[in-house]
C-alpha cells in the first residue's frame, strides 16, 4: 500500500515517542482551530492593552448613555450624586467658572424678576395710596384688621376693575391647547384656533424682533380686550381680559402656573402630553378668573363729602324726629284708649298731621286738651268724633254730678247700676236730684243711705261757726227761717256776727232779743253797788 504525506495519515499513524506526540498535537490544533487561534491572540493583546480599551470606550460611551436614558430614569438617578459631587468640588475650589457658565441665562432672568417685582410694588402703593385716606380705604383696612390679609389684598379684592374671559394652558414646545376654562356667560372661538393663533404670533414676534431665546410675547392688546402671556419651562399660560387688571394681576397668573408645573410634572415629562391628563389643574385655573363687573374708580370730593355728611345728618335727624313723634303719638294713643267716654275707631300719622275718629261721650276729657298734655298742637290733628253716650262709671258719676247740680259736698260712687250718695246736702235738693238720678241711663237703683240732708239755717249755722267762734255763753237757736241768739257775749262779738251774718246770709232774719251784752251787765253791777 502506497504511503501518503499528509498531516492526516500522520495523525493515524502510531507513534509512540514523545516529540512525534507534542508535534502530532501541535499539527492538530492547528487544523481544528485554524484562524480562530490568531483571533484570540489578538483579542487577548487588546484586553491587555488598557490605551485600546479606553479609545474604544470613548467611542461607543456617548451613543450608549443616549439609548439608556431613552429608556428610563436610572442612569440619571445613577448620575445624581456624582454630579452633585463634582459640582460641589468645582464650586469650592473656583466659583468663577460656574459663575461664568450660567451667568448668560441667569442675568436676564434676574433682570426680568427684579423689574416684574418692582412693578407690582410700585402699581401695589400707588392702589394703597389711592384708598388710604378715603372713607372706602377705612372701610377695607378694618376689613384686612377682621380678615388676617394684607391692606393691599383687600384693596385689590375689592377694587378690581376688569374680567378674566378667558384662560389657555399651551404646551410651550409644541403649541398643543392643554386647557381651557372660560366664565360664565363668555362665548369665544374654538379654544384650538385661539391656541394656534397665540402660538403663532407669538413666533412671530420672536422671530422678527430677533429676541433671545427666553424672551417670549408678554401681553396683545386686540380692541377693548388684552391677552396676558405667561411663561413657565413646559406650559404657557395666556388670559383674556376685558378692563384694565392691575399689575399685580401678572403675579396671580404667574402662581397659578406655578402650581400647574408642580401639580403635572410627571405629565409634563411624557414625550407627547395628554390634554386629558391635565383636567386636575381646572381649579387652579378657574381661581385665576377674576372678575369685578362694577368699576368705581371716581374720586369724591371734599364738598361732596359734606352734602352727604350733610344729608346724612338731615336723614339722622328726620328719624330722629319721626321716631320722637312716633313715641309721642303712641303714648297719646294710649292715654285715649285709657280715657272714659272715648273710643278710637282709627288712627294714622303722616308727615304733615294726625287724623283719628271714634265716639266720643259728651262728658269725657277735652280731646285737644289732652293733646296738649302729650305735648302735640290740636291745629295738626284732624279729629272727627260721633257723640254716644258711655256708661262706664266715671262718665256716669259725671252725668249724675251735673244734672243734679250736686254742691261739692255730696259725693258719688257707682257700682253694678247702683249709684250711692254720700256727705251732707240740703234737704230741697235731695228731694229734686233724687227723681233726676233715676231717670239716668245705667242707673238702676239710688242708694241715699249715706246723705245726710239738712235745712238750709242749719247749714247757715255750720258755715258761721267755721266763720267766727261762738262764745261759751252763747246759744244760737233755729225757728223757722229765724235764728235767735240766747245768752251772754261781748257787745264787740255780736257787732261782729251781726255783720257777717247780714253779708252773708241777708234773705235770713236774726233776733238777738234775748242777748245780754257783758258790758251792759258790768254796768249794772257798778250802779247796784253805787246805790247800795
Amino acid at each position: 500500500m502506497p504511503s501518503v504525506n499528509s498531516p492526516a495519515g500522520d495523525a493515524v499513524q502510531p507513534n509512540l515517542g514523545s516529540n512525534s506526540s507534542e508535534t502530532s498535537l501541535n499539527q492538530l490544533r492547528t487544523l481544528l482551530l485554524g484562524a480562530s487561534e490568531d483571533q484570540l491572540e489578538a483579542i487577548n493583546a487588546r484586553l491587555g492593552n488598557q490605551d485600546l480599551r479606553v479609545k474604544e470606550l470613548s467611542q461607543d460611551l456617548p451613543a450608549a448613555l443616549i439609548h439608556r436614558a431613552k429608556q428610563d430614569n436610572q442612569l440619571a438617578q445613577a448620575l445624581l450624586k456624582t454630579v452633585e459631587g463634582i459640582v460641589q468640588t468645582s464650586v469650592e475650589r473656583d466659583p468663577q467658572p460656574m459663575v461664568n457658565a450660567i451667568y448668560p441665562a441667569i442675568a436676564p432672568a434676574l433682570r426680568r424678576a427684579v423689574s416684574q417685582a418692582l412693578r407690582q410694588m410700585m402699581g401695589s402703593m400707588n392702589q394703597t395710596l389711592d384708598h388710604s385716606l378715603s372713607f372706602k380705604g377705612l372701610k377695607w383696612r378694618i376689613e384686612a384688621w377682621r380678615t388676617g390679609r394684607s391692606f393691599a389684598e383687600v384693596v385689590m379684592l375689592n377694587s378690581l376693575l376688569f374680567r378674566v374671559e378667558q384662560l389657555f394652558l399651551i404646551e410651550r414646545e409644541t403649541g398643543l391647547l392643554l386647557r381651557h376654562v372660560a366664565a360664565d356667560g363668555v362665548k369665544g372661538e374654538d379654544p384650538d384656533i385661539v391656541s394656534g393663533m397665540l402660538t403663532a404670533i407669538g413666533d412671530f414676534a420672536h422671530d422678527s424682533f430677533q429676541l433671545d431665546k427666553e424672551e417670549r410675547l408678554a401681553s396683545v392688546e386686540i380692541g377693548d380686550r388684552e391677552i396676558f402671556v405667561v411663561q413657565g419651562p413646559k406650559a404657557v399660560l395666556a388670559a383674556i381680559v376685558w378692563g384694565t387688571p392691575p399689575d399685580i394681576f401678572r403675579r396671580t397668573l404667574n402662581e397659578a402656573l406655578e402650581e400647574i408645573h408642580l401639580t403635572c410634572a410627571g405629565e409634563f415629562k411624557e414625550k407627547e402630553a395628554d390634554p386629558l391628563a391635565f383636567e386636575k389643574v381646572d381649579p387652579v385655573l378657574q381661581r385665576a378668573l377674576l372678575v369685578e363687573e362694577r368699576p368705581d374708580t371716581q374720586r369724591v370730593s371734599m364738598i361732596t363729602w359734606l352734602l352727604l355728611l350733610g344729608l346724612a345728618a338731615l336723614i339722622g335727624y328726620g328719624g330722629y324726629v319721626w321716631w320722637t313723634r312716633s313715641q309721642i303719638w303712641s303714648d297719646f294713643q294710649s292715654r285715649l284708649d285709657q280715657e272714659p267716654g272715648i273710643v278710637i275707631t282709627s288712627a294714622e300719622r303722616n308727615w304733615s298731621g294726625y287724623t283719628i275718629r271714634g265716639l266720643r261721650d259728651p262728658l269725657a276729657t277735652d280731646v285737644d286738651q289732652l293733646a296738649r298734655d302729650a305735648g302735640i298742637d290740636p291745629e295738626i290733628i284732624e279729629s272727627q268724633w260721633e257723640p254716644y253716650h258711655a256708661l262706664t262709671p266715671p262718665i256716669i258719676i259725671a252725668r249724675a254730678q251735673k244734672v243734679s247740680s250736686a254742691p261739692e259736698t255730696v259725693q258719688f260712687t257707682f257700682d253694678q247700676g247702683v249709684l250711692k250718695l254720700s256727705g251732707k246736702a240740703p234737704i230741697d235738693w235731695g228731694k229734686k236730684a233724687s227723681a233726676l238720678l233715676m231717670q239716668l241711663t245705667g242707673v238702676d237703683q239710688l242708694d241715699d243711705s249715706k246723705l245726710i240732708l239738712y235745712s238750709p239755717i242749719e247749714l247757715i249755722l255750720e258755715e258761721t261757726r267755721d266763720l267766727l267762734a261762738i262764745p261759751d255763753k252763747v246759744t244760737l237757736g233755729i225757728s223757722g227761717d229765724r235764728i235767735t241768739i240766747l245768752g251772754e257775749a261781748p257787745l264787740e262779738w255780736f257787732k261782729q256776727f251781726d255783720q257777717l251774718f247780714r253779708e252773708r246770709f241777708k234773705p235770713k232774719t236774726l233776733d238777738a232779743t234775748q242777748l245780754i251784752f257783758s258790758e251792759q251787765k258790768e254796768l249794772q253791777k257798778v250802779v247796784v253797788s253805787l246805790l247800795y
